[in-house]
């Protein structure tokens, strides 16, 4: 079996949480005998079984990628990691991308209706995505994961660190609102994660309880979760937010904003807030700061959400798609 994966140009140059599913996708998939290869609209799909497609926001790249297999008469499947941002453009005064979102519909309906199976991350995405399409289409819930083996034994280290945010720093993530209840709070704020808007950063940085580790992955990011109290993402959405599973794995209490399909997750373990209430985001802060749902959040998270489970389904529909017999490696 031969897959195209169709992604974002600068994945590796500017990794992000998709950067991490994508990868791991990839990593399973060859463990069951698939040879993945990486390309956009240039690469030829007809040399391939299908052509599967990471992200449905921004839609340029999806379209140009699905239309070049479509014509060509190569399934594709999309991973769509997707969430209704109206509202979001509206809060930040950006009637130019609202308007692109809006007259972007027909072009998300034409690729999820000519798709051959879609795979959300939750139950809230599968059914937006439904919206969007107008009726049914085949989806197959594929959720998030992460790497259980890493975070097999929390590290026994003091939590040091009041609240940790680990994400990409920029005003979808809402940073500078969560630096503004962690001082009304009177708590630490400690940022980790790449920068795609200095000016933002800065604004977070006024705040004298916050600090920016820069941007850490792997060994040096599990050592933040483990120093970490409550990890914090409280962004306009999340599809669930990888970091809150690796940070909930590692034995930080969790909040997460509410837009978004995380609650799926991780359930009545976790505080929830509403990103477009900033007196809702310093309520939640509080009872984050004083509920404990570890060990047992860990625990399960741990348990049900390593890569191989929850790609899986991701396999048995590979399977069905192109005729081939289910096997588990």
């Amino acid at each position: 079996m031969k897959v195209l994966f169709g992604t974002r140009g600068d994945l590796h140059a500017h990794p992000a949480g998709d950067t991490v599913q994508i990868v791991h996708t990839a990593a399973y998939l060859e463990q069951h005998g698939v040879q993945v290869d990486f390309g956009g609209a240039a690469r030829d799909p007809t040399a391939y079984d299908a052509l599967h497609l990471f992200g449905l926001m921004p839609i340029a790249h999806t379209l140009a990628c699905f239309r070049r297999a479509a014509s060509c008469g190569v399934p594709v499947v999309l991973t769509p990691i997707y969430w209704d941002l109206r509202d979001y453009y509206r809060r930040m005064g950006s009637a130019e991308r609202l308007l692109l979102w809006e007259n972007s519909r027909a072009l998300r309906q034409e690729i999820l209706t000519g798709c051959a199976c879609v795979y959300p991350s939750g139950l809230g995405e599968g059914a937006l995505l439904a919206r969007e399409a107008g009726g049914k289409i085949t989806q197959v819930i594929v959720p998030g994961g992460i790497e259980a083996a890493r975070f097999a034994q929390p590290d026994p280290v003091p939590r040091t660190l009041d609240v940790l945010c680990a994400a990409r720093v920029c005003p979808r993530k809402n940073q500078l609102a969560l630096a503004r209840a962690c001082a009304q709070c009177g708590c630490t704020l400690t940022l980790a994660g790449p920068v795609t808007n200095a000016a933002y950063l800065d604004a977070c940085l006024a705040y004298p309880n916050v600090q920016y580790a820069g941007c850490l992955r792997d060994e040096a990011l599990r050592t933040l979760y483990a120093q970490a109290r409550v990890h914090a993402l409280p962004s306009f959405a999340e599809t669930p937010g990888l970091a809150s599973l690796e940070a909930a794995a590692a034995g930080c209490n969790v909040l997460s904003t509410s837009a978004g399909d995380a609650e799926e997750y991780f359930a009545r373990e976790a505080t929830y807030c509403d990103p477009y209430a900033p007196e809702d985001l310093c309520a939640a802060l509080t009872r984050a700061l004083a509920y404990n749902a570890q060990p047992a959040l860990g625990a399960r998270i741990r348990a049900q959400y390593d890569w191989a489970a929850c790609l899986a389904p991701l396999w048995d529909s590979y399977c069905a798609l192109m005729g081939h017999t289910v096997t588990r490696s």
